[in-house]
């Protein structure tokens, strides 16, 4: 070939690439001495905490070609990992949550049931009992087989007759009444992940 048709070949890709591929982001080394670093790294296919650190920042949600498969996996196992830890901080988000407003209700109904807390130990039947109750007075005439033992609904109905704590307004059980729903529906969205 000659010079001027190589000349042109090289302009035409150019020009092609240039429709294809756009520069949006751009990170320079501090120094010599980190660039050869990640080059070295990247020849040996593993990128470096820079080109990671760049990707999580510019590349999120994108889909990246490499020309190197084992990169690209490194690239991508790195991705996941990330994936897995962002979903256990969020179990974790949510569990705490949970917690946060299943001990809210606890104190809140307590002050007009305060037995109940030591009678019901789980978060949810709590929550169940307190929504389908409302009032400690209405104890006697419910049945809560569907949602507890035969033991612990007597045993509920006895102290609900004998309670020490405060009466309480339709506001406030209404108020009550919501709280049991947020922590009902806390509860099924972290049994569904």
């Amino acid at each position: 070939m000659t010079s001027a048709s190589n000349e042109r070949m090289e302009l035409d890709w150019t020009s092609m690439s240039s429709m294809v591929v756009t520069l949006k982001a751009f990170s320079k080394s501090e120094n010599i001495t980190e660039a050869l670093a990640a080059t070295t790294l990247l020849i040996d296919s593993k990128p470096s905490k820079g080109l990671r650190k760049f990707l999580h920042a510019h590349c999120e949600g994108v889909t990246l070609a490499m020309a190197d498969t084992k990169l690209g996996k490194a690239i991508q196992d790195k991705l996941v990992d990330i994936m897995l830890i962002q979903a256990i901080g969020n179990m974790d988000d949510l569990d705490k949550e949970l917690n946060i407003s299943a001990m809210r209700l606890r104190e809140w109904y307590g002050w007009h049931f305060p037995e109940l807390a030591k009678i019901l130990q789980d978060n949810i039947l709590h929550a169940k009992t307190v929504k389908m109750m409302r009032d400690r007075t209405n104890a006697a005439k419910l049945d809560f087989s569907e949602i507890m033992l035969e033991e612990l609904e007597i045993e509920l109905k006895e102290a609900a007759m004998t309670s020490m704590g405060t009466e309480v307004c339709e506001l406030d059980l209404n108020i009550i009444v919501e709280q049991c729903d947020q922590v009902i529906s806390l509860a099924k969205l972290r049994a569904i992940i």
